[in-house]
């Protein structure tokens, strides 16, 4: 039996520490576009998706089948490239006028009280189970050199970050209950229920261009429980 049990362990082992990695295929993500507004044009090659945004809002959600349990050590890799930016000028406090990103990725997370969310969101994100808050991670052209974020303008649940960029490739590991914190109090057991990721230019009502990479959740220590 104690063989068994280690020959298992060896297989699990790098399977958990790995994470997972969101699928960079569109055809595996659902829209989320709304009528009142053109969207951009997402295209992918199942190794990278590719956002071309011209006054425009939309984007694609990715539910989780099983939610997962956020804790100190859970983190967020994202890499990609902006090649455009929108004209907007990003900083604290945020701002309605300013509110455009070439990619917006968004971790959507319950665990907590729901929120007043709109239905027109809620209907396109087609979860069973309730929002608490949503984290957004958005690469800007800015003064700041470090990570920094902000409650957003539009409600109270929301929060953006802002992942200083240019025009060359990027890689941001990031916690995600610190970000998180860094905002709101959070008490209650946080679980990632989806990933959200779309693009507004329509505020500016200017063009933007970013090329996704990758996108993976990189668990705590792994637990085994055999």
């Amino acid at each position: 039996m104690e063989k068994i049990k280690l020959l298992l362990s060896k297989k699990l082992w790098p399977v958990l520490f790995a994470g997972l990695v969101l699928p960079l295929d569109l055809s595996q993500w659902h829209k989320t576009n709304f009528l009142f507004k053109a969207a951009p044009d997402y295209s992918s090659d199942k190794k990278s998706i590719t956002i071309e945004s011209d006054d425009d809002l939309g984007g694609y959600f990715y539910p989780l089948k099983t939610p997962i349990k956020i804790d100190s050590e859970t983190k967020l890799a994202f890499s990609f490239q902006v090649k455009r930016f929108p004209k907007v000028n990003i900083k604290l406090p945020f701002d309605k006028k300013n509110d455009d990103y070439p990619v917006r990725l968004g971790l959507v997370i319950g665990g907590g009280k729901e929120a007043e969310i709109p239905s027109a969101v809620k209907s396109r994100l087609n979860l069973s189970s309730a929002i608490s808050n949503v984290l957004y991670f958005g690469p800007a052209q800015t003064k700041e050199t470090k990570v920094f974020c902000g409650n957003s303008p539009h409600n109270d649940y929301a929060i953006y970050c802002v992942l200083p960029s240019d025009l060359t490739k990027k890689n941001f590991e990031l916690e995600i209950l610190e970000q998180l914190k860094k905002v709101k109090k959070i008490n209650y057991s946080a679980s990632l229920l989806g990933v959200w990721i779309f693009a507004d230019t329509d505020d500016s009502e200017s063009k933007s261009s970013v090329k996704i990479n990758k996108i993976e959740i990189l668990p705590a220590s792994p637990k085994l429980k055999l």
